[in-house]
């Protein structure tokens, strides 16, 4: 496992050369770099089985006055499942980091898209020739089923160390759930090679006083303990 030194640098170097080869590959396919970030995500995530298929959509404007945005969505037969992607690109050299207000100010906008989508009357404001009208239809037609929504912050960013989880939302009595890909998280999946989530569990906020446990002090030895739980 690296060190925090040689993680540092080889993300800068990870992430200088992936967005290197979206500047290049934008200009060859005549896309801004946006787009371009997007696809590129987007085409990472279905080589990791993240998502099953994506169509672009880039769409932004307001509802009840409120900004929203998308970028994407990808919707899984299997799981019935609708992922709607909204993406930070920034571009630049340096890397920034993504505070949890700036966060949620993303998922803000795509909770805004999707409920004037499903709740209010978007789809008659968006020309049929735009590919977000295709969402919006999909989004209302009885022939596509929506168990849970998927929201999905795509940035060149590295999102603070602050930011642990978001908690459930929903529309429609359907659960949203939220996941964020920076650079980081790139890096470690595709330029490490640790296709393993890091998994978390605060056991105090399951039971008032924790997880019960017992010393097994016949294993345990110096600086080391072993618990039967």
């Amino acid at each position: 496992m690296e060190d925090g030194g040689k993680r540092s640098m080889g993300l800068i170097e990870y992430r200088k050369d992936y967005l290197e080869n979206v500047k290049t590959q934008a200009a060859a396919d005549g896309e801004s770099t946006t787009t371009m970030f997007t696809t590129t995500v987007l085409n990472d995530l279905l080589d990791l089985n993240v998502i099953t298929d994506f169509n672009n959509c880039y769409a932004v404007g307001k509802y009840l006055r409120k900004n929203y945005r998308v970028d994407a969505y990808a919707y899984d037969d299997y799981d019935y499942s609708m992922s709607l992607f909204i993406t930070d690109y920034s571009g630049e050299e340096n890397i920034a980091k993504v505070t949890k207000t700036d966060a949620k100010v993303l998922f803000d906008k795509l909770y805004s898209f999707l409920e004037g989508a499903v709740q209010g009357n978007l789809l008659s404001k968006i020309e049929i020739s735009r590919p977000v009208y295709d969402l919006i239809d999909q989004l209302n037609s009885k022939e596509y089923t929506v168990r849970k929504f998927r929201f999905f912050i795509l940035t060149d960013r590295e999102i603070s160390d602050k930011i642990s989880s978001f908690d459930y939302g929903d529309i429609n009595g359907i659960n949203i759930e939220y996941n964020i890909w920076d650079m980081t998280r790139l890096y470690r999946v595709l330029g490490q090679g640790d296709t393993q989530e890091h998994v978390e569990i605060d056991f105090c906020s399951l039971t008032e006083n924790g997880l019960p446990c017992l010393e097994a002090s016949d294993v345990s030895n110096e600086g080391i303990k072993c618990l039967l739980c």
